[in-house]
């Protein structure tokens, strides 16, 4: 399968390279917008039955996870019923709150599943937590 073409707004609400190093602040609310975007790179892609997960680790060879998005657990979700081809990434402030041991460039990859398809990369990179002051 082809690798899919997708839009986020990680940066300034821009798009880019898959990767791109992305951050974190502790104690607020993290929401990122993806949108997928079917080969013609224009029409956005119906995912309304794919499953999405992303995990951010210390290193991508590390066994610990330091926290995990997926559709399972409500941090990955539609942004209307999927048909349009839009997910939110969402981290609440309390769930950002718990990174605060995790300070540092961390990596992390997302990954997305077509019915009981094959799993495939969405796209990997560097993310940074960065400590708040205010707490």
């Amino acid at each position: 399968m082809a690798s899919k073409t997708f839009r986020y707004d990680f940066i300034d609400g821009g798009g880019g390279s898959s990767n791109v190093r992305r951050s974190i602040r502790t104690g607020s609310t993290w929401r990122k917008k993806l949108t997928i975007l079917q080969d013609d790179q224009v029409t956005p892609e119906n995912i309304s039955t794919w499953t999405f997960a992303m995990e951010i680790r210390p290193t991508p060879e590390s066994d610990t996870v330091i926290i995990e998005l997926t559709s399972g657990n409500g941090r990955i979700v539609f942004v209307t019923d999927g048909t349009d081809g839009q997910i939110y990434l969402l981290l609440t402030d309390t769930d950002t709150a718990g990174l605060l041991n995790n300070i540092g460039t961390k990596a992390y990859d997302i990954k997305y599943q077509i019915s009981a398809g094959d799993v495939q990369d969405l796209f990997e990179g560097n993310i940074e937590i960065l400590a708040s002051p205010t707490r």
